[in-house]
């Protein structure tokens, strides 16, 4: 059940925020032991996702208008959402038939290519199909799949993904101050709803309500939780760490 981090999406961000104003409201008593009488977290909250969301649309607005940006990584990341979809047709193609197709093409891509929108998305696509590659090799083999090719091109994808986010993006300044707004937001919520976290764990003891409902409100809103990986050493190689 993990909360937003400063990667996770802004509208998943105000999502939660959102939902956190109504939890903020239901417990605001065990809020106030913790933070004192005068804590409001539901106004907070509120207030919150309607700047960070504000400040987003800005930002993408000022994206569209920037004459001079240049995104090494978004480039990449266009090719990756290209590559996915090319793989599940070739998955769809190659086992029209089978009666758990469907199944496996959410195994190598639970959600739509064009949900990959940031390098960590992309990672996790790209570990989440590598091991789904990994899982149906011999089944893939056998419907005359290059898997050899496919697992090539896993590696330079992945390869020109990490290569992508060592370079700058070239944008303007009036983009560069609405992104550093956007950020300063962004982790502005993030440790807001640590904090809420924290709260509900410190009065947990004698009540639990506060902190079970809590997860799952990150549970429903929030982020998904990473692909189980790492089962061997080419899943881990996807899956480590910037």
């Amino acid at each position: 059940m993990p909360r937003p981090n400063v990667d996770t999406p802004v509208e998943t961000t105000v999502s939660v925020l959102r939902a956190a104003a109504d939890w903020a409201r239901e417990y605001a008593q065990q809020l106030e032991r913790v933070f004192g009488d005068d804590y409001d977290g539901a106004t907070m909250a509120r207030a919150l996702a309607e700047q960070l969301e504000s400040a987003e649309q800005t930002y993408k607005r000022a994206r569209r208008e920037d004459t001079t940006l240049d995104d090494p990584v978004q480039t990449v990341l266009a090719d990756i959402r290209e590559f996915i979809g090319e793989v599940l047709e070739q998955i769809r193609e190659a086992f029209e038939d089978a009666d758990n197709r469907d199944a496996m093409v959410n195994d190598f891509a639970p959600q739509p290519p064009d949900s990959v929108r940031s390098f960590e998305h992309a990672k996790r696509a790209l570990a989440q199909l590598a091991a789904a590659v990994e899982h149906y090799e011999e089944r893939m083999r056998q419907a005359r799949i290059d898997v050899g090719e496919l697992q090539h091109k896993l590696v330079l994808t992945f390869g020109a993904l990490e290569e992508a986010a060592e370079k700058p993006a070239t944008e303007n300044e009036q983009t560069r101050a609405a992104r550093r707004e956007r950020d300063q937001l962004r982790q502005e919520a993030v440790d807001f709803v640590r904090n809420l976290q924290l709260a509900a764990e410190a009065v947990q003891l004698s009540q639990r309500d506060p902190l079970e409902d809590l997860h799952a409100l990150f549970a429903k809103h929030g982020p998904p939780a990473p692909a189980l990986l790492g089962r061997t050493a080419s899943l881990r190689r996807f899956s480590h760490e910037r």
